[in-house]
């Protein structure tokens, strides 16, 4: 049985190693959430939540030895600067970044600080900059999308595109796969949602048969835009593809792209291995395993289409 001293000691010894615990500091910068609800309570939004939980699991727990700081740009990009530059005057121990924009900054002003990106489309991450690659898959969505509209052929593509980026183009090498389609593609962009309804009436003047729209951080939470942009390609009763396979549940045709919850997960493996001393050059960069096709089956009914089904089997999610 211990004395009361040994006791003591043991009690004393135990507090001072939870006192010498490191608290890591991980800053996290957002897209487009409201600063607001970054700092309330993250984890109620599905992707976050998955971060939050991954680094949990792996030993990493708010309040005891991981500290988040979260700062949004709230749809403002031009705000990136300012928001890396206080993350590396803090400083934090690794930065998590939602995309290509707030990654560039981070490469760019992060002064050496790892930057774990979620997933990278078309690019490889290099430079500090670690995380999933994803070859943005626009061919198979395509493809997708004539096996439930045959007679599509004028395909309008979207992409979200905030003030002050560059303008994606279509490629030489994308195109000649969506003609193999038998479709003839043209992109249009839009920076708003009031932008959208303008980009929206050219592609309709264009002579669009079909909508291909790209994800964009609003679209991932707002339900409001969410229903914006769904509620366009319904009142005009155009077949729609979408990069969010999540918003088949609320009414979109199809939609196809990379698991969320894995790509997630991973980003807080990769923010464990670089608190746990690994380099961001010695960990490489991934391919998501996992690809979620959801359809819906209302919506093609009121299209006037039929589901394959072939393609019903191939789905993750059907809804009714």
């Amino acid at each position: 049985m211990l004395s009361r001293v040994a006791f003591a000691s043991l009690l004393f010894a135990a507090a001072t190693a939870v006192q010498a615990e490191r608290v890591a500091r991980v800053g996290l910068v957002w897209n487009s959430l409201p600063q607001a609800e970054v700092e309330r309570d993250i984890s109620r939004f599905s992707g976050p939540g998955v971060l939050v939980e991954g680094l949990r699991k792996r030993g990493w727990v708010s309040g005891r030895n991981l500290e988040l700081v979260s700062l949004s740009a709230e749809g403002r990009y031009e705000r990136f600067p300012a928001i890396v530059d206080k993350m590396v005057a803090m400083p934090v121990d690794v930065m998590v970044v939602f995309g290509s924009d707030a990654a560039a900054v981070a490469r760019e002003r992060g002064r050496g600080i790892p930057v774990v990106d979620t997933v990278a489309f078309n690019q490889d991450p290099g430079r500090g900059i670690v995380g999933m690659v994803v070859r943005n898959p626009v061919g198979k969505r395509l493809e997708l999308l004539k096996q439930l509209a045959p007679g599509v052929r004028r395909v309008a593509l979207f992409a979200h595109t905030p003030k002050g980026t560059d303008f994606p183009v279509i490629g030489e090498t994308l195109r000649a796969g969506i003609e193999r389609l038998g479709m003839t593609p043209k992109a249009f962009y839009f920076t708003s949602m009031s932008d959208l309804d303008r980009a929206f009436e050219e592609a309709i003047r264009w002579g669009a048969h079909a909508v291909y729209m790209s994800g964009f951080p609003k679209l991932h939470w707002d339900r409001d835009t969410q229903e914006h942009v769904l509620g366009l390609a319904a009142r005009h009763r155009l077949p729609a593809v979408y990069e969010l396979p999540q918003l088949a549940a609320r009414g979109a045709l199809i939609g196809f792209g990379p698991d969320e919850r894995t790509t997630h997960d991973r980003a807080a493996y990769f923010v464990d291995r670089i608190l746990r001393g690994a380099r961001p050059g010695d960990l490489p960069a991934e391919q998501p395993t996992g690809f979620v096709m959801a359809i819906n089956r209302k919506a093609a009914r009121e299209l006037g289409l039929e589901v394959p089904a072939a393609l019903v089997l191939q789905a993750d999610e059907v809804f009714d």
